[in-house]
């Protein structure tokens, strides 16, 4: 709804997230509470569609997740993984930024 959710942590295990960190990128246009169960965020915030990519530092650790959450059905360019990865390689170069300056 464009409001923030203040004070929100996820665990990962049993999450799409989860699926995006090991596969890189996952995708669940329609029906991913039925698939991941257990998270009972994708039921409190309503969500049925998800697309997530992992992102990673230079090393390949993933260092968090990018992802697209919708209450509907998340209708997906076919060049979404692409578009995402590029987003994800962007936020990657610039949290190795950051930490480079906080070693400073």
């Amino acid at each position: 709804d464009g409001r923030p959710v203040e004070g929100f942590a996820y665990d990962l295990a049993g999450s799409p997230c989860e699926a995006a960190a090991q596969q890189g990128f996952f995708a669940c246009p329609e029906g991913v509470q039925g698939l991941f169960p257990l998270d009972k965020d994708l039921v409190r915030f309503g969500i049925q569609g998800y697309a997530g990519v992992a992102i990673r530092d230079y090393q390949g650790r993933v260092r968090g997740i990018l992802c697209l959450l919708s209450r509907r059905r998340l209708d997906l360019p076919p060049q979404a993984e692409n578009g995402m990865a590029l987003l994800a390689a962007i936020v990657a170069g610039e949290m190795e930024r950051r930490d480079l300056e906080a070693r400073k």
